[in-house]
């Protein structure tokens, strides 16, 4: 055994301090404990390449630690020769009874095997590289930690979505597994950000206060993305339609008859032009049905006939002088 100053003890590599949750309760009992009995000195650690003491497991008892005592407060520590694949094993080992209630501690542990397994360079920091390069794959990883494959797929999964920044970790923080996993799954097809983080908000509150279960999360996505939905635009039925665009490619191939009168084609274009906001104003007031569409329709008439305007005045010139 050897005795370090808390100021220089340096947490597992494997560990990302920012993303790997500590569980504040845990904390809490521990500087009880600690109060009542003084520390315990069974922390295993080793010598990292800066010459600073790295802990394999107990980082909730160092910050229990660190919270009761200041940096010069000297322990004791385990000092062994321990490779990188036994600092990894040592982590995910370390708060197995976490599993359950944090999906974090899955997470962040696989994505530290897949980069350890990958040969990442970045994320081992120690120094201590030359585990073999290879494909991480799901069977690689599970072998590597003796989990379950499918727990080790879910975190790959949640790890993917992260990286593809359709969700962001603190997203599925504090949420076990299964309920990760289905918000991952629900909330990564909501293309507005908005309405993404208004989904995700209500699922947490609501799991939170106990309103629903891991089986109300795609209930509350959906209801959010309803509510978040405009209105669908009423269509024009496809007679309908069909007839009025039937119409506007005909107004300039005859001319039209209306209560005994001939209409020229430029004569109705003209009409059209004129009264196309009378129209629409009419019949939005009397509440006729698809007023909007055939306003637009009337639109289009205008639009077409602009541009065959010297066109349509050379025909009815033949017409005049004939």
């Amino acid at each position: 055994m050897a005795t370090y100053r808390i100021g220089e003890i340096r947490p597992n590599p494997f560990r990302n301090i920012d993303r790997y949750p500590i569980n504040r309760e845990k904390v809490e009992k521990l500087k009880e404990s600690i109060g009542r009995t003084d520390f315990w000195d069974n922390l295993v650690a080793r010598i990292g390449a800066d010459g600073k003491p790295e802990i394999g497991y107990g980082h909730h008892r160092m910050v229990a630690l660190r919270e009761l005592f200041d940096d010069a407060h000297e322990i004791s520590l385990i000092v062994r020769d321990l490779d990188d694949a036994a600092m990894l094993h040592m982590m995910a080992d370390e708060n197995s009874d976490d599993w359950k209630s944090d999906s974090a501690v899955t997470v962040e542990t696989v994505r530290a095997t897949r980069d350890f397994l990958l040969g990442d360079k970045e994320q081992i920091r120690n120094g201590k590289r030359g585990h073999p390069i290879e494909v991480a794959t799901i069977a690689t990883i599970t072998t590597f930690l003796g989990w379950k494959g499918t727990r080790v797929e879910q975190a790959l999964a949640i790890i993917a979505a992260e990286e593809a920044g359709t969700i962001e970790p603190e997203d599925t923080a504090d949420l076990d597994m299964e309920q990760a996993t289905v918000l991952r799954r629900h909330v990564s097809k909501i293309p507005d950000p908005v309405v993404k983080a208004k989904a995700i908000a209500r699922v947490r509150g609501d799991l939170r206060e106990g309103r629903i279960g891991t089986r109300g999360i795609a209930d509350v996505v959906r209801e959010v993305r309803e509510q978040a939905a405009p209105p669908p635009e009423p269509k024009v039925p496809a007679a309908i339609a069909k007839g009025i665009y039937a119409d506007i490619d005909n107004f300039w191939r005859v001319a039209v008859q209306v209560n005994g009168r001939t209409f020229t084609r430029p004569e109705i274009i003209r009409l059209i032009a004129e009264n196309r906001d009378a129209f629409e104003l009419t019949a939005t007031a009397l509440g006729v049905p698809w007023a909007e569409q055939i306003a637009m329709a009337l639109d289009e008439m205008a639009r077409e006939a602009q541009s065959l305007a010297e066109v349509l005045r050379a025909e009815n010139a033949v017409e005049v002088a004939s």
